[in-house]
């Protein structure tokens, strides 16, 4: 069961065609948005034949896993989002958990996400659930982790390792049924490496200190750099 308050207002679906038979939850606290979050889910649906498919983004209110807040507010991040994906084909933003957050306040638990996903669609959808590989190891902290496998199969984007390696590291927290594992196993998609972090790019943009550089130009979209500029984000 959900821990979502009762005066939690009620779900509003994401803003996707009646023709939509598959949905990709892109989740992330987006601070800020950047290549990574755009060109590695487009990837990764390409990899498992759902290019069909639309990218549903979910901005976390905040990460259970991490201690730290996002470095911008809510409506920073959503504005950051929109230019971020508006050249991504097929993509829309969902800001649920933005939205419950006002009312219930601290962190975002996925599986509260998709609990309310599913009840506000109007007819049932094959749902998948984006991850990175370091998310996939730490799955099973999560909150209801196999409740979770049951309303949204993964696609895990590995980079780096491969798969064997990421196989016997699932194994060894022994959280896994063999079953499980098998579903991991069959949710991996190999994609481009990429060292793109939103850690990385705020590091950047504080020691950039307004200036263009290389390496900025890689890692944000010219949209999101403007208006991080424009509006004195990450100290830029």
């Amino acid at each position: 069961m959900t821990d979502l308050p009762p005066h939690c207002p009620p779900p509003t679906p994401p803003e996707i065609p009646r023709h939509a038979t598959d949905l990709i939850f892109v989740g992330g606290t987006f601070d800020p948005p950047h290549f990574g979050h755009t060109r590695l889910p487009v990837e990764a649906r390409s990899a498992v034949n759902l290019d069909s498919a639309w990218l549903i983004y979910v901005p976390a209110a905040q990460n259970p896993l991490k201690d730290s807040l996002p470095r911008a507010g809510d409506a920073n991040r959503l504005a950051m989002l929109e230019l971020a994906i508006e050249p991504v084909l097929q993509s829309a933003i969902w800001d649920d958990e933005l939205a419950r957050a006002r009312f219930s306040g601290g962190p975002s638990y996925t599986v509260d996400s998709l609990r309310r996903l599913r009840t506000c669609l109007s007819r049932p959808l094959n749902l998948r659930l984006l991850l990175g590989s370091d998310q996939a190891l730490s799955f099973h902290r999560w909150r209801d982790p196999r409740e979770i496998l049951e309303l949204a199969r993964p696609i895990v984007m590995l980079r780096g390792a491969d798969a064997l390696s990421f196989l016997s590291s699932m194994k060894q927290n022994l959280f896994w049924s063999e079953s499980e594992l098998g579903i991991w196993e069959e949710s991996i998609v190999p994609i481009s490496r990429s060292n793109i972090s939103s850690t990385r790019v705020r590091d950047l943009l504080r020691s950039a200190r307004g200036k263009e550089t290389p390496e900025l130009a890689e890692s944000l979209s010219p949209a999101v750099l403007d208006y991080i500029r424009r509006n004195h984000l990450y100290r830029c």
